[in-house]
């Protein structure tokens, strides 16, 4: 029987293994920064995302709310929308955050109905903070969105009907912070929302924020 030797045969050289070690590493290098980019965009779009869905619920429930100030009470004896409280009064008293609003909304429907609007600072009571709504009748509380840092409102006749139209502002930041973001927003400022003065800026601390504004007719009030 003949054999065949392959004498000429061998592995890699130590050169070789250490060029293609090299250039793997280069691929896993590159594949790890394409994957962490494509994560932290992902990131920031779903944050972005988040920002907007909360302050789309926050404005529709305060657009409810305030359109319907004053149905069904008495306007001679209960004002049923007022501005900037550093406390509602009465059995209850909420803690508000430094430098924001609180906005009294008050309609009947049957059961009364009598709402303070309000930022409140995270841990109080335990709650996560932002966005509070307080049913003054029951002294339920209900966070409505916890992103949301401040709370401007503003009260102003038309001058088209004579009526009060409810001007309101939200500065909601980005449920997480972003490393890579280094602007600062100024906050809610007199540009934005005449005649409130400049709100404290928020610190910079990389989160995205956005002022979203809103201005409200009541429908069932004159004062």
């Amino acid at each position: 029987m003949n054999h065949i030797l392959f004498d000429d045969s061998r592995g890699f050289t130590l050169v070789e293994l250490i060029v293609g070690l090299f250039v793997a590493m280069l691929l896993i290098g590159a594949a790890t920064t394409a994957f962490i980019l494509q994560n932290r965009a992902s990131s920031v779009q779903q944050g972005t995302s988040d920002m907007q869905l909360s302050a789309q619920v926050a404005i529709e429930l305060l657009e409810r709310d305030i359109r319907m100030a004053g149905f069904g009470i008495d306007r001679n004896t209960t004002v049923p929308v007022a501005n900037a409280y550093t406390s509602a009064g009465g059995v209850y008293a909420p803690v508000l955050a430094a430098n924001t609003d609180g906005l009294f909304v008050n309609y009947n429907t049957g059961t009364a109905a009598p709402y303070f609007y309000y930022i409140e600072p995270p841990g109080t009571a335990g709650r996560e903070g932002g966005l509070t709504r307080l049913d003054t009748a029951t002294d339920a509380v209900e966070t409505i969105a916890s992103n949301v840092e401040d709370l401007q409102v503003t009260i102003n006749l038309d001058p088209a009907t004579g009526l009060p139209a409810v001007t309101v502002s939200l500065l909601i930041r980005s449920p997480f912070n972003d490393p890579s973001f280094n602007q600062d927003h100024p906050g809610i400022t007199v540009a934005e929302h005449p005649g409130i003065g400049a709100s404290v800026n928020p610190a910079a601390d990389n989160f995205r924020r956005r002022v979203y504004v809103t201005t409200v007719r009541p429908r069932n009030i004159g004062l």
